[in-house]
C-alpha cells in the first residue's frame, strides 16, 4: 500500500511466477497524476522460496549378491517453512524387494529400508529411485540408490577325460571335480549317470569345491555296443537347478576268439590214427584259449 499526503492510499498487488528465483529485488514505482509532475517511489521486493524438501538415501550405493540382503537409510530435510509429513515410495527393481514399500517421514525421523535380492534377481547395475511427495510442494523430490546385483553363489562340474572307450567286460576310471563360482562353499551332492549295462562306483558322492572323486566304470558282457552320453549331475543348497558334466562313452564288443582246425576233413581207416591241428585265433583282444 502506497500513501501520499492528500491522496487516498493505493493498493498494489505483486505476483511472482513459480519460475522466479528467490531473492531481493529493487523496484521503482512511478505515479502519473492527471495533472502535475509524475512521482516515483523506490521499494525493495523480497521473493521468498516456496516450502520444499530434499530426500537423501545413505549409503548412496549398495552391492548385493543375489540371494542376500542389506539396508539403507532414508531421511528428508525440510526447507522454507515446510512442516508437513512427506510420503516416500521405494523403487521398483526386478527381483529386489524393498521393505517397507512406502512410508511417511516426519521432521527428525530417519527410515531404515531393507533391500532383499532374490536368487533370480538379474545381475547388473540399477538406478533405484526413492520418490517423496508433500502437500504444498509441486511434484516429487527424489534420490537415487546405485544398486549393484552380483550373481549368486554357483559351481561347475567337470569330468576327465571327457570321452572314454570301454570294452564290454572291462573297467576304467574317470575323475569328477568341482569348482566354486561367486563365493560358493559347498557341499555338492553328485549323482553318477545311468547307462544300460554299465555300473558307476560310487553311484553318488559328495564334493567340496576344489576336490575330486575317482569313479570306476564297469561294462558288463551285455552292455549295448555303441556311443552313450553319460551325465554326472550335481546339486547344492541355494543353487537353482543342477549343474552337469558329460562323458562321451563308447562301448565296444567284448574280447572273443575263434578255433581253426586243419585239415577241416580227415579220413582214418579202422584201426589207424590221424592228426589234426587246432589253433585259437583272437578275434578281439583275448588271452590264451584252453
Amino acid at each position: 500500500t502506497i500513501a501520499a499526503p492528500g491522496f487516498a492510499p493505493a493498493g498494489i498487488s505483486v505476483r511472482a511466477s513459480a519460475a522466479t528465483v528467490p531473492g531481493t529485488y529493487p523496484i521503482t514505482l512511478t505515479f502519473t497524476p492527471a495533472a502535475g509532475t509524475p512521482k516515483t517511489v523506490n521499494a525493495t521486493l523480497v521473493i521468498a522460496a516456496l516450502p520444499d524438501f530434499t530426500l537423501a538415501v545413505t549409503p548412496p550405493a549398495l552391492t548385493l549378491q543375489a540371494g542376500t540382503g542389506g539396508s539403507v537409510s532414508v531421511a528428508a530435510t525440510w526447507l522454507n517453512g515446510l512442516t508437513g509429513p512427506i510420503t516416500v515410495t521405494t523403487p521398483q527393481v526386478a527381483g529386489v524387494t524393498f521393505a517397507p514399500a512406502s512410508f511417511t517421514l516426519l521432521p527428525g525421523v530417519v527410515q531404515t529400508v531393507t533391500v532383499d535380492a532374490s536368487l533370480t534377481a538379474p545381475p547388473g547395475t540399477t538406478a533405484a529411485v526413492f520418490s517423496g511427495t508433500a502437500s504444498g510442494v509441486s511434484g516429487p523430490r527424489t534420490d537415487t540408490l546405485n544398486l549393484v546385483i552380483t550373481p549368486p553363489p554357483d559351481f561347475t562340474l567337470a569330468v576327465a577325460p571327457t570321452s572314454l572307450t570301454l570294452q564290454a567286460t572291462t573297467s576304467a576310471t574317470v575323475t569328477v571335480s568341482a569348482s566354486a563360482l561367486y563365493g560358493f562353499a559347498g557341499p555338492i551332492s553328485v549323482t553318477a549317470p545311468t547307462v544300460a549295462g554299465v555300473t558307476f562306483t560310487p553311484s553318488s558322492f559328495t564334493l567340496l569345491p576344489g576336490a575330486s572323486q575317482t569313479v570306476t566304470l564297469n561294462a558288463s558282457l551285455t552292455a549295448p555296443l555303441g556311443p552313450a552320453i553319460a551325465v554326472f549331475s550335481g546339486t547344492a543348497a541355494n543353487v537353482s537347478g543342477p549343474r552337469t558334466a558329460t562323458l562321451a562313452l563308447t562301448i565296444t564288443a567284448p574280447p572273443d576268439f575263434a578255433l581253426s582246425i586243419l585239415p577241416p576233413a580227415l579220413s582214418v581207416p579202422q584201426g589207424h590214427s590221424g592228426t589234426v591241428t587246432v589253433t585259437d585265433v583272437a578275434v578281439r583282444d583275448c588271452g590264451n584259449a584252453s
